[in-house]
């Protein structure tokens, strides 16, 4: 004789049921890694192509209203700042973004979208600042034209571009 036991209105998973969402919990999980690194590298590249831009900006302006233009890159702050340079007098005036109509001033800690870019380095002839003369071609901070190309190096999650600047053409390329 068998006995059965009645537990009532007991009411639970199966060990199946738990199976198939334990399975779906991981194949979502792994799913989403990539997106992960794929928003730090269209991050990095956003803030490449940031600088890349404002760079062909600066030499824009310089060849089309025959003034010095340049770039301050600030490596300890994760920044830069676009200004019109007034060799003569020798005062630096902040350059107004097209964009925004605020001061062509970025601030890559904080900017939406690209927050947490690291600026890791800009060398331009041994110095941090990039300018254009009023030919366009681009010059280190004493106004004297580079000969060996600018490199500004950013990185975000470890994934790391290069902002290149072509010695007397200016040409602008991210690697």
């Amino acid at each position: 004789m068998t006995r059965r036991y009645k537990l009532g209105n007991v009411s639970g998973f199966t060990i199946i049921e738990l199976c198939l969402v334990i399975t779906l919990m991981a194949i979502l999980a792994v799913a989403a890694i990539p997106s992960f690194q794929n928003a730090a590298v269209a991050q990095c590249q956003g803030a490449a192509y940031k600088i890349a831009n404002d760079l062909s900006y600066m030499r824009r302006l310089s060849i089309n209203r025959h003034h010095n233009y340049q770039l301050t890159f600030d490596t300890a702050h994760n920044s830069y700042a676009a200004t019109y340079y007034d060799m003569g007098v020798g005062v630096t005036t902040p350059v107004t973004d097209p964009l925004t109509q605020e001061s062509l001033s970025i601030d890559f800690e904080t900017l939406p979208g690209i927050s947490g870019v690291d600026v890791i380095s800009a060398n331009i002839n041994g110095h941090s600042i990039l300018g254009f003369n009023t030919n366009g071609y681009p010059v280190d901070s004493g106004g004297t034209m580079i000969a060996a190309a600018a490199l500004i190096q950013i990185t975000k999650g470890g994934i790391t571009r290069t902002v290149r600047v072509e010695p007397y053409s200016g040409e602008v390329s991210i690697q």
